[in-house]
Parts: structure tokens; sequence; C-alpha cells
């Protein structure tokens, strides 16, 4: 519902930008304000300097303009159509009729003045007879005020799909759906904060295109619902480790409780200690052997799924399988100093074939089950009997 009325502001607001106005309401308001009302949304000077007699609806959806033009990205600081004329902000001494003789409209934009993010040679800006000393010292006022606007690569000439809707004359069929989409899709956040945070840590090692392809195989990682849960653990960063418990309680140790060497991360606890790189280590042996991947360790393969596979082909093998049971018995062994085995990953990894096996047999669909698991039936049938070890609990914090 709130987007809905924002998008109905905003279907207000475009009118504001068309010239001459269509709607009868808007020369009423126009007369509250000591600039163009076109030029009122891309203005940066406060409102008070703007508007002379504050209407009930002018001041509150200029406000309402201001608070989500930059937290919904609808147009930049400054925009395109920032004014140059007609703009309180602007250097004194500056006439509002500093207009080029071939542009129209009721003020000079910020982008006519604007030449690959520079600002436009006198000469094109002026015609040659009107030259003068006054025209030449307005120019470099012009200057000026661009420089004060940000470095060059910030100024923007191109309008934002936002911008072109409001400038569209006349409107676009179905204008109110079409700001509407554009809000939806301006509201969706682009990326969890956790996810940003694991690039960061990374060393932005994950691109961001690349995260569509993890939520993709997280969303169908395992029938097993205790390997969904420990996958999504891990990737909201729900563990608690030792530096954040430091965080959180100074007088805790932010050393690594396997090595007693390095601080506590989530990279170092999952990936980069020592302990846990001989378990990955051999993971990845056991891997290659059962699938013939020649895969090189990482944290992008290991706990990001990070395969040169397609996200269908990888969630049908058994590698997807492989690389989930080795991540989720880590948190067994949370707060120890012991690590995962083998013997415990093979178990661990037979207790989910046996869950795929019973789900395949309720439709009696063998052959997939068979197309996934062949290999791993095939390596258990050659390898020796060994005893296996008793698994601990899942003793996280």
């Amino acid at each position: 519902m709130e987007l809905y009325y924002s998008a109905a502001l905003f279907l207000r607001l475009s009118d504001w930008c068309m010239s001459p106005p269509h709607k009868l309401w808007v020369p009423i308001e126009q007369k509250s304000l000591r600039i163009p009302i076109t030029s009122l949304l891309w203005q940066t000077a406060p409102p008070p300097e703007l508007i002379t007699l504050c209407t009930p609806s002018l001041f509150p959806t200029l406000l309402k303009w201001r608070a989500l033009r930059k937290s919904l990205s609808l147009s930049t600081h400054p925009s395109p159509l920032l004014p140059i004329t007609f703009n309180p902000l602007f250097p004194a001494g500056m006439s509002n009729d500093f207009l080029p003789t071939l542009v129209e409209g009721p003020y000079l934009p910020l982008y006519k003045c604007l030449v690959d993010s520079k600002p436009i040679p006198k000469l094109l800006l002026l015609q040659d007879e009107s030259a003068t000393s006054i025209s030449d010292y307005r120019y470099y006022q012009l200057r000026h005020f661009i420089a004060l606007l940000g470095h060059p690569t910030s100024l923007r000439q191109d309008e934002s799909p936002f911008e072109t809707l409001c400038t569209a004359d006349p409107h676009q069929p179905h204008m109110l759906s079409t700001i509407y989409g554009t809000l939806l899709d301006a509201s969706a956040p682009l990326l969890p904060l956790y996810a940003t945070r694991w690039s960061r840590e990374m060393g932005d090692l994950i691109p961001e295109d690349k995260w569509d392809m993890i939520f993709q195989i997280a969303a169908h990682s395992s029938r097993s619902l205790h390997v969904q849960q420990s996958h999504y653990k891990f990737l909201s960063r729900w563990y608690l480790t030792p530096s954040r418990l430091h965080k959180m309680y100074p007088t805790s140790d932010v050393l690594c409780w396997r090595c007693k060497k390095e601080p506590g991360t989530y990279l170092h606890i999952w990936w980069e200690c020592s302990h846990i790189r001989t378990y990955w280590t051999s993971i990845f042996t056991k891997i290659s052997e059962i699938m013939g991947l020649d895969l090189l360790p990482s944290p992008q393969v290991a706990l990001f799924h990070l395969l040169p596979l397609s996200p269908v082909t990888y969630r049908k093998s058994l590698a997807i399988h492989l690389f989930n049971k080795a991540k989720s018995l880590i948190p067994r062994h949370w707060r120890s100093a012991h690590t995962p085995t083998i013997t415990e990953w093979i178990k661990a990894v037979d207790n989910i074939r046996e869950i795929e096996e019973m789900y395949f047999s309720i439709d009696n669909n063998y052959d997939k089950y068979f197309a996934t698991w062949y290999r791993w039936t095939d390596y258990l049938s050659k390898r020796p009997c060994q005893p296996l070890t008793p698994g601990s609990k899942d003793t996280s914090r």
C-alpha cells in the first residue's frame, strides 16, 4: 500500500516536470514558488529558498520526494536535470536569462552544460556575437558551480529510468502502473547484508553476479532438512565465531579455538585455519577420486558451491551432496579443537544417500537415483571396511 501511495505521489510529481503544465492545479502551485515548477524536483536548495507560500500539498510532497529519491536510487545527486538557471545555490549575479539559444525549456539543465562530464566550451554554449565581458564572467561562474558539484566522473549526463518517465511529454500510457513497477524494482534490495559481509571478508573473491547462482543452489541444496539448515546458517553468518563473540563479550578470547594463533573470523573458522585446511584437503582429494573432477581447493568451491558447472547440472550431481555434507559436519565440532574425519564424512554422506533412495522409491524412479549415486556406491564397494567413529552433536551456539 505504501508503494502504491508513493507511485500515485510520483505521478503527481511527473506532472510538475511537464512544460507547459497539463494539470490545472500545477499553475496554482507555481504561484507559491520562486522558481519554475518544472525544475523543482531537481533543485537541491533548502525548501524555504524555493517556496514562498507553504501550501498543504507542495511542501510535504517535496519532502517525500527528497526522502525517497536517494533511498530508492530514483535520481542521482546531482541529477543531470539539476537547474543551472533559476537555482538559488548558483553564485550571486547570475542572470536567469543565461540560456543557450538552441535550448528549449524554462531553465538550463546541467546536462546541457556538459561534454564528457566536463564543462562545455564557451564557444559551444554562447554564440560569438553574444560573447561579452559579462558573458565571460558568467561562463566562469558556470565552471565554478560545476566544479563544486563534485568530481567530473561523478557527473551524469544520462537520465535515470525514473527521470525519463518524469520528463516524457506527453505521459506514457499506463503511467501509474509503470511508476509502480519502477518503485517495486527499486525497493528490492540488491544483496542481503550478510552477502556483502562475505564479499568484504573474502576480498571480493565472489562477484555480485555470482550470488544469484549461490542462492539458486542453496534453495535446492539437499532434501535433508539438517543439511539445508546448516547451509543457510552458514550463508547468513548465524554461527558465533570467536571474533564475533569477542565483539559481544570483550573478555572472551578472539583467537581460533583450534589453532590458537589467528583471530577466529568466519573465513578462518570455515577455511583458513590450518587444522580445517587439512580436513578440506582430504575432502577435495576424495571428491576428485570419486567424481573424476580436477578441482583446486578453494573456499568458493567448498563453501559457496561455485563450480564450473551450471546450477541445474550441479544440483543433479553427486558433488553437491559431497560438499554439502563436508561443510555441515564442521558445526558438529563447534568450539572444539577437533575437526571432522573422513570416516565421519563417509558415514554422513551415506545417510543422505539412504534419504535420497527412499525419496525416489516413492515414485519408483530409480533411474534418477542411480544416475546420481552410482559413483558413490562404486566407491564404497571398493573401499575397505573401517570402523566408524561416533559423530558428536551440533553444539554451536
